[in-house]
């Protein structure tokens, strides 16, 4: 039987080894005469020398006291059982690892006490790190061990250790040196025994449906693209329903992996079918990964036309360019001016372009960088390559009208700047940019086509009436906007023209800047039009002045010179507006006007002494307005269309002694009852 060492001699080796002075370690075993023929003694001292990484001196030196022996042996020290090899590769230490393996160890040696393998063993002590394990791999572990491992690594999201047995395996460099060998050599290959060598590269590991079952939002970025990137599948079908299934193209997208998404684009077609990819698209671009977003731009402009079924259509504008379009839509949206020019300037994009052709939405980007872009840059940008500057929108409005109904003055500024563009024409509503400009209320942008058509010398049109039947001048006083009103008024004024147009309900400027009490344009107003121009009830302003009881603006207009006698369609006049009114002020004041005609029956045969009289006037305003008229010569026995005169009203109109009085004062002036 082997002599066993004693417990105090085995601790003081471990001493020694610990310390790594093999000095030290030589000159106690022959100072004390130790041979190692004790198998448990020499196990116990190997495994401690390699847990304690000792020199590769020291380890050599413990294997010299027992030569021949099987490395690939197990022992327990506390609860833990340690194999040699195991031990030394959790620890890295690769120098001892070979020099265990020279001398028998075996790397797919099978732990009973543990029940696995080395890579197990090392992992379930989670010693397993990229080093150790690329050197387990270098030294031919059995494959299927490896491919036992990898759902425990996917489930741990040990991704970096994935990776390293997928590499190893797959795609190795050896493989990669024989296609550059077939074409160094110029090697005569079928298509179908290249695509067979590829397949059988593929599957030198499987990568099982369940393992991508194990993808989950904490790993959605690394592990889809390992498991895409390593694919053994090469069925066509299969790999497309794994990219739909499992979301490849879209969280690789996200993840950045522009290679794999690459890869994926050949079997799965980023293109108008996609459901959200102007969302998946935007936030590409949004995040400024333009590499990302020009692979997605073109696959989706060349992947679309061919989702087109029974396309017979050779005309390859029609059949790229709304697809190009819809691109470019999306990026004009987003402000990204680099991939515009990419997708205006790319050759492989150059033979279809077309910036007048609708998208598959039917808009055109034109329109697109009006309604989305600050700046002019863009727009000015589709101008230059072809971009028709008097494009008409699906509602059959122009470019230009667009620009300023959406207030856009330097797009307008531009507009105008081009030779081409056409200022009066109408859109299909009977507008022009001109009309649209005023009613939109933009007194720049009105400026802008006023000095253009001085230069341009052409003739503006300010009586020309909208689809609503208002012109210029009336739509600028309903926005309320001065500033317009003076242009068109000086323009009128230096031109000629007429301001007294009424719109469709016969209303004049001056009626309209009124009726809506703007104040200031309303004075201005005043300066240049007629004021005894009457709307389609035959009023003048003066009516609505009367209307209103606006004293202040009835003296006023009656100060300018209006006609106090003008009668309505009716045959009203102003001061029967007023009695009926009951507003005695102004009625006094238009009483007093020598120019009054006091004797004039209106359209019901009453004279305005008769109207007074017969009025809900209170009684002593009747009396004081009854001497007033009298004093200033009216004909007290004028009798109206039923033959009565105003002495008639006065007996018959009313009680008490107020209209006696009013009865008495007729009589004493010579009033005769007919």
């Amino acid at each position: 039987m082997a002599l066993e060492l004693s417990k105090e001699v085995i601790n003081n080796i471990k001493d020694v080894i610990t310390r790594k002075d093999i000095l030290e370690l030589e000159t106690y075993f022959k100072d004390n005469n130790i041979i190692l023929e004790n198998l448990d003694n020499f196990k116990e001292i190997l495994i401690h020398s390699i847990i304690k990484n000792a020199p590769l001196e020291i380890i050599e030196f413990i294997l010299e006291k027992k030569k021949n022996i099987n490395l690939n042996f197990e022992y327990k020290i506390g609860n833990i059982n340690y194999v040699p090899l195991f031990s030394a590769i959790a620890n890295n230490n690769f120098i001892i690892a070979d020099k265990l393996i020279k001398n028998g160890a075996n790397i797919n040696y099978y732990s009973n006490l543990n029940k696995r393998f080395i890579i197990y063993d090392i992992y379930n002590k989670n010693k397993l790190n990229e080093k150790n394990l690329k050197y387990i791999l270098n030294k031919n572990i059995y494959k299927n061990i490896c491919e036992n491992l990898m759902d425990n690594l996917i489930k741990k999201n040990s991704f970096n250790l994935l990776e390293i047995i997928l590499k190893h395996y797959k795609y190795t460099n050896s493989f990669i040196l024989k296609c550059l060998n077939f074409y160094k050599n110029q090697v005569k290959i079928t298509r179908n025994k290249f695509k067979n060598i590829i397949i059988l590269e593929k599957e030198k590991i499987w990568i099982e449906e369940d393992f991508y079952e194990r993808i989950n939002s904490s790993n959605e970025k690394v592990l889809p693209r390992l498991l895409f990137e390593y694919e053994s599948c090469s069925d066509e079908v299969i790999l497309k329903n794994r990219i739909i299934k499992y979301n490849l193209l879209e969280r690789m997208i996200k993840a950045n992996e522009y290679m794999t998404v690459e890869k994926i684009l050949l079997y799965e077609n980023f293109n108008y079918r996609y459901f959200n990819y102007k969302s998946i698209l935007s936030n590409v671009i949004t995040n400024n990964n333009l590499k990302m977003a020009k692979l997605l731009i073109k696959s989706f402009i060349f992947s679309s036309e061919n989702q087109l079924t029974n396309n017979n259509n050779f005309d390859i504008r029609s059949r790229y360019a709304p697809y190009q379009n819809l691109m470019l839509n999306i990026v004009i949206i987003l402000d990204n001016m680099n991939l515009v020019r990419y997708l205006i300037n790319n050759t492989e994009f150059k033979s279809f372009l077309d910036l007048n052709i609708k998208d598959i939405n039917g808009e055109y980007p034109i329109f697109t960088s009006i309604y989305n872009n600050k700046n002019t840059l863009i727009f000015k940008y589709l101008i230059k390559n072809g971009a028709d500057c008097n494009m008409i929108n699906n509602n059959g409005i122009s470019l230009l009208s667009i620009a300023i109904m959406n207030n856009k003055v330097d797009f307008v500024n531009y507009l105008l700047s081009r030779n081409e563009i056409k200022v009066m024409k109408k859109d299909i509503y009977g507008n022009t940019p001109f009309l649209e400009a005023v009613k939109h209320g933009n007194y720049e942008i009105t400026k802008l086509l006023f000095d253009y058509a001085k230069r341009k010398k052409i003739d503006m049109d300010i009586n020309e009436k909208d689809i609503n039947g208002n012109t210029p001048l009336i739509s600028s006083i309903n926005n309320n906007d001065l500033d317009t009103v003076m242009l068109l008024l000086n323009y009128a004024h230096e031109n000629n023209k007429d301001i007294n147009t009424t719109d469709k309900n016969g209303l004049t400027p001056l009626m309209h800047s009124y009726n809506k009490c703007y104040h200031e344009i309303f004075r201005y107003l005043l300066k240049y039009c007629d004021i005894n121009k009457k709307d389609a009830k035959g009023q003048n302003i003066l009516f609505y002045a009367i209307e209103r009881g606006d004293k202040t603006t009835v003296e006023n207009l009656i100060d300018m010179g209006v006609d106090i006698n003008s009668e309505n369609n009716e045959g009203l006049s102003i001061i029967d507006c007023a009695i009926k009114k009951a507003y005695t002020d102004i009625v006094r004041i238009l009483l007093k006007k020598d120019n009054l005609l006091l004797n004039k029956r209106n359209s019901k045969g009453k004279t305005i002494l008769i109207n007074i009289i017969s009025s809900n006037i209170n009684n002593s305003y009747k009396k004081e307005f009854v001497d007033l008229l009298i004093k200033r010569g009216v004909n007290i026995n004028l009798i109206d269309y039923d033959g009565k005169t105003a002495l008639y009203y006065a007996n018959n109109t009313g009680y008490g002694y107020s209209n006696y009085n009013i009865w008495n004062i007729l009589v004493k002036n010579g009033a005769i009852e007919a």
